[in-house]
C-alpha cells in the first residue's frame, strides 16, 4: 500500500536537495539526485504497509539537503586541491627521473642532472656517480682494456737455448700453465666481476628510484598534512 502523501513528500525532498546542490555541475547534481531517488525506492520496497510516517523516517535518515550538499562540495574542493598539487610534484620529480634514465644511457648528462637536483643526498649522488664510474659508457670504453689485461693469467710460452758438448746450440721451448684449479678459480672470479659490472648500473638506477619514490611519498604526506581542513 502506498502512503497517501508519498509523491508530495518525495518530490519536496528532492526539490530541496536539487536547490542545495545548485553550485555543483549539472551532471554531478543529477547523479546525486538519482542515487537518492534509488535509495528511497529501495527503502520503500522493503516496507510491507507504507505510511507517511515511514517515508518521513526514510527522508530523515538521508539527512538535510543542505548538509548533504555541504559535504559534497567540501569533497569536491578537496579533490580539486589535490589534483592541483599532484602535477606540481610530478614536474619537480621530472628532473630526477630524467637523471636516472640518463645515468644508464648517457652517463655524463645523468651525473650533471643528479648533482643539480636538491632532492638527492650527497651519499646518493656519490653512489649514482661512482657505481660504476662512467656507467655503461665507462664499461664499454674500459671493459676491453680490463679484459686484455686479465689475459695475462693464462698459459705462457717459454724458450731457451744451450750449447752442447759438440759446440752445437740446442733450442728448447714449451708452455707454462697454472694448475687447473687456479685457472678455474680465475674463470669463476672473472665471470662474477663481469656480471657485477654489467648489472651495477641497473642496481644503482633501482636504488635511486626507490629513494626518490620514498622521498616523494613523504613530501606528499607532509603537503597533505599542511593543507587546511575544510569544514562543511
Amino acid at each position: 500500500m502506498t502512503a497517501p502523501h508519498a509523491d508530495q513528500i518525495i518530490a519536496g525532498y528532492l526539490a530541496r536537495l536539487e536547490a542545495a546542490l545548485a553550485p555543483l555541475p549539472s551532471s554531478r547534481r543529477q547523479e546525486l539526485i538519482d542515487d537518492v531517488r534509488s535509495h528511497i525506492a529501495e527503502a520503500r520496497g522493503a516496507l510491507a504497509d507504507e505510511t507517511d510516517a515511514d517515508l518521513l523516517t526514510i527522508i530523515e535518515r538521508l539527512g538535510e539537503p543542505s548538509e548533504t550538499a555541504a559535504e559534497e562540495m567540501a569533497g569536491t574542493r578537496a579533490a580539486s586541491s589535490t589534483a592541483t598539487t599532484v602535477p606540481s610534484g610530478g614536474r619537480q620529480n621530472l628532473l630526477e627521473i630524467l637523471a636516472i634514465v640518463l645515468l644508464l644511457v648517457f652517463w655524463p648528462a645523468g651525473v650533471v642532472l643528479l648533482w643539480i637536483s636538491d632532492l638527492w643526498t650527497t651519499r646518493e649522488k656519490l653512489i649514482g656517480t661512482l657505481v660504476p664510474p662512467g656507467g655503461y659508457l665507462g664499461i664499454f670504453f674500459f671493459g676491453p682494456v680490463l679484459l686484455l689485461t686479465g689475459g695475462g693469467f693464462g698459459c705462457g710460452s717459454w724458450s731457451g737455448s744451450t750449447t752442447g758438448p759438440d759446440g752445437q746450440t740446442v733450442t728448447t721451448s714449451g708452455t707454462n700453465c697454472p694448475p687447473g684449479v687456479v685457472m678455474a678459480l680465475f674463470g669463476v672470479l672473472g665471470a662474477i666481476v663481469v656480471v657485477a659490472v654489467l648489472v651495477s648500473p641497473i642496481f644503482t638506477a633501482v636504488y635511486l628510484g626507490r629513494r626518490l619514490k620514498r622521498r616523494s611519498r613523504i613530501d606528499s604526506r607532509r603537503g597533505a598534512e599542511s593543507q587546511p581542513r575544510l569544514v562543511g
